[in-house]
């Protein structure tokens, strides 16, 4: 198998002041951070909050699992799945849990899902998660958590590194607790629908399990290094033609609602491009944004009757593509060869322009990356209204997510779409 990808965290929704890796391998590919980047400082206290109600629920949950008897949950026991979490409890999440993902029981029926035996350790599953999904022996260890140390990474997984002690492959792994199984099984098969349009690099997506109260996704691993003068012109042609590839049955969507961050992103299909984006995205994210205290008050309306209006504009009607769903800079890279690779995605389909607009929200990609892209496959008249609308749809998640510091950013947004 060819050696595996990210020598990086794949961090998802952390401001760069919190990351630990420099990230030297892809700074070739982008420039700096605009105002109201990932990196504001507002974030700070904002994070604070956060993870303070983090630790009340964390306590409250240890506490509880303390007083419970054996058989409804403890480390000797299989992992819960969504049906099992019905009959006894689950540990509560900050997050509302999206009602369309992929469950346990039917992910495990597909051969999705490697479901390891009572009492057998994260690695040890890993191991054989692996080498069921390679139809071979396999027996991986730790070489070392991502940057040294366990942190939380994309939607509050943790990361590391695992060898086979074999062969000497590395493979690159997220785990949660069991409450995280959905979210890395949506990952799973995010990753692996860009992965079979044999386009543009992904980590080969190559198991995903539980363990006990832990669930586990593998990946291969990609040592980055610096990039060759034409990455970025590759990634834009080779991210245009990943974006060739629409849905079967010509709607946008997804079969799965997943997660952008740790934020439920919901996927159901419509026909209609300008509603899906009203409801599912626009709409959507309001809502979770006054449920964390920050109200839009009337504009709201407003608002989300100009958008609509913007997205129809002269008859535009975007085919419905695949899209990476998070196409940050920080989700961007390159190996150690210089091929372009993209990854912790939040996939679903839709216009191909809210991937472009992203690759400018926090810093921007290369003009080369541009250039190439729009020689593939050219952008339509009123691109940039659509850009704005589309990184409204994230700063207001960074407002969920980190609080009150993205407001200001998100309200200059409004005003700029409602004076379009």
């Amino acid at each position: 198998m060819v050696s595996l990808i990210i020598a990086r965290s794949m961090c998802e929704h952390i401001p760069p002041s919190h990351n630990v890796h420099g990230n030297t391998s892809v700074q070739a590919m982008r420039f700096t951070s605009p105002e109201g980047g990932r990196n504001a400082s507002a974030v700070s206290l904002a994070n604070f909050s956060y993870l303070l109600r983090v630790l009340l629920l964390h306590t409250f949950a240890v506490v509880l699992l303390s007083s419970l008897s054996a058989w409804a949950f403890c480390p000797s026991l299989p992992a819960l799945t969504p049906l099992l979490a019905q009959k006894t409890f689950a540990i509560p999440r900050i997050s509302t849990p999206c009602s369309r993902f992929t469950s346990a029981s039917t992910a495990l029926k597909m051969g999705l899902l490697y479901e390891a035996k009572a009492g057998t350790p994260l690695l040890e599953a890993m191991s054989q998660a692996i080498g069921q999904a390679l139809h071979n022996d396999a027996k991986a260890t730790v070489l070392e958590p991502t940057g040294g140390g366990g942190f939380a990474g994309g939607g509050g997984a943790n990361t590391g590194v695992a060898e086979d002690r074999k062969v000497g492959e590395k493979y690159f792994y997220k785990s949660t607790g069991s409450w995280g199984l959905d979210m890395l099984l949506a990952e799973y098969k995010g990753t692996k629908a860009m992965y079979d349009t044999h386009t543009i690099r992904v980590p080969t997506p190559v198991a995903v399990g539980t363990s006990d109260a832990q669930a586990f996704v593998v990946f291969e691993y990609l040592a980055m290094g610096g990039t060759r003068g034409d990455a970025a012109g590759r990634m834009g042609r080779e991210l245009a033609q990943m974006h060739r590839h629409t849905s079967k049955n010509g709607q946008f969507g997804w079969d799965i609602d997943n997660t952008i961050g740790a934020t439920p992103q919901p996927n159901g299909w419509q026909a209609s491009w300008v509603e899906f984006w009203d409801e599912k995205r626009l709409g959507h994210m309001l809502k979770l944004c006054r449920r964390e205290g920050h109200d839009f008050g009337q504009v709201e309306r407003e608002l989300r009757a100009k958008v609509k209006q913007i997205l129809s504009e002269d008859g535009y009607s975007p085919a419905p593509s695949l899209l990476h769903g998070d196409l940050w800079t920080g989700n961007v890279a390159a190996t150690g060869e210089g091929v372009p690779c993209i990854f912790d995605p939040a996939v679903y389909y839709g216009d191909r322009e809210a991937d472009l607009a992203m690759t400018a929200l926090f810093g921007s990609l290369a003009p080369a990356f541009y250039t190439a892209y729009m020689e593939e496959w050219p952008l339509e008249p009123g691109y940039e209204k659509r850009k704005v609308v589309y990184n409204l749809y994230h700063i207001l998640n960074h407002i969920v997510l980190f609080g009150g510091g993205y407001r200001s950013q998100a309200q200059r947004m409004i005003d700029q779409i409602l004076k379009m």
